[in-house]
């Protein structure tokens, strides 16, 4: 019998609650050891759903072997027809540097408990009753709440739609942009993104071209003539 523990995480870095639901979930078809695998990359996730460590420190969190964690790790990875989340094939993870990328990490932090749906209409009927003018501040939990509700990935996919006129696959998408994104944070980012978006053909457009040439696309830089940008261009078609 293989007993189940979750352990090695803070109560501070936990951004999910783990719910009944997880009981319907094609997740828990697979062995117990793969359960344990994926309780342990939900509660130890930050708020934008990555999970940092490696095969080690999954081990140890999920108090199961290397090759069990190897092996729930190519289950996530892998396409799951069954699953209630379709995304991506019904993949649920991917590999970014320093650990892994929960694709469809939102879903679980949208998911409130009944006192958190309570607390929120509770506040609404106040301000419906007082008025806006008299509300004098926001609690921490409910500006918490509303932060949480964010998903980094978001102004990305809009700049793209804008461009494009489609959306493109997020999690690819979140997969080239996480790094550049938690190391110069979005304003810089989102510059930098846009600027690209500008000058590359969607024949040639990659995010993963774009953050192997981050420190390229700085609009704050001189200008270029049309030629430097068409050199540019070509170089970061070519990577």
């Amino acid at each position: 019998m293989l007993h189940c523990c979750v352990t090695g995480y803070e109560g501070d870095r936990m951004y999910v609650k783990v719910f009944g639901t997880i009981l319907k979930s094609s997740v828990w078809d697979t062995d117990p050891a793969t359960r344990c695998v994926w309780l342990a990359m939900l509660v130890s996730a930050d708020e934008q759903g990555f999970v940092r460590g490696t095969v080690q420190s999954l081990a140890r969190d999920a108090n199961v072997s290397l090759e069990q964690v190897e092996k729930a790790l190519n289950v996530f990875l892998s396409p799951d027809l069954d699953s209630a989340t379709p995304d991506e094939d019904g993949r649920r993870i991917n590999k970014v540097d320093g650990g892994w990328f929960l694709i469809n990490y939102a879903k679980y932090r949208e998911i409130r408990t009944k006192q958190q749906v309570q607390t929120a209409e509770r506040m609404r009927r106040m301000r419906r009753g007082k008025g806006a003018s008299h509300v004098t501040h926001v609690t921490p939990y409910a500006e918490a709440e509303a932060e949480e509700k964010k998903n980094w990935l978001s102004p990305y996919i809009e700049d793209w739609k804008q461009r494009f006129g489609a959306d493109p696959i997020a999690g690819q998408l979140a997969k080239a942009l996480s790094t550049v994104h938690k190391e110069y944070g979005l304003a810089v980012t989102r510059e930098r993104w846009r600027f690209y978006l500008s000058k590359v053909s969607g024949d040639y457009v990659s995010p993963a071209r774009f953050a192997a040439t981050f420190g390229e696309w700085n609009p704050e830089t001189r200008p270029m003539s049309d030629d430097e940008r068409a050199i540019l261009v070509d170089k970061a078609s070519r990577i």
